[in-house]
């Protein structure tokens, strides 16, 4: 859980949400979060989620296009967390 989200449930005196967990059948779980997207699943995603294998931030594009697959594809993160599994990598 998220710092902040923690100490408001204790101020507020209500018990901590529960944590989630790896979708089910996912073999491998790896969040890559822009820091600049306003819509992405923020960074940080593993204090509140038990199973992530990574949980890395990158920026994937400066301005706006978070969103297309060839930026995702293109940023750093993703090459690294992909390599390992392309063939001749």
């Amino acid at each position: 859980m998220p710092p902040e989200i923690a100490r408001l449930t204790e101020w507020a005196g209500a018990p901590a949400p529960p944590r989630g967990v790896r979708p089910p059948g996912a073999a491998r779980w790896v969040n890559i979060a822009d820091p600049g997207d306003p819509v992405a699943v923020p960074p940080g995603l593993a204090a509140a989620f038990d199973g992530l294998d990574l949980d890395l931030t990158d920026t994937v594009h400066p301005l706006f296009g978070f969103h297309h697959a060839k930026n995702y594809l293109g940023c750093a993160g993703t090459a690294a967390t992909l390599a390992p599994f392309l063939t001749g990598a």
